[in-house]
């Protein structure tokens, strides 16, 4: 399994998602190189890594006010 960096959290306040590649590839490795084969979820061992996760960062200013 390769993944990739997660992204900012989606939103600046409450609660929102990060996301990030995960892809299942077959590595082969040359003389000062590597070289990556895609395949099939099927074809890699394990579970896959998750892609989404959640994230809060604070919480949301509240603008109501009684009237």
């Amino acid at each position: 399994w390769i993944t990739g960096e997660w992204s900012e959290c989606s939103v600046t306040c409450g609660k929102g998602y990060k996301q990030r590649l995960v892809s299942c590839s077959e590595i082969y490795t040359g003389k000062e190189n590597y070289e990556y084969s895609y395949q099939s979820t099927i074809n890699c061992p394990g579970t896959q890594p998750p892609s989404v996760h959640p994230c809060y960062l604070r919480e949301c200013p509240v603008s109501a006010t009684w009237r």
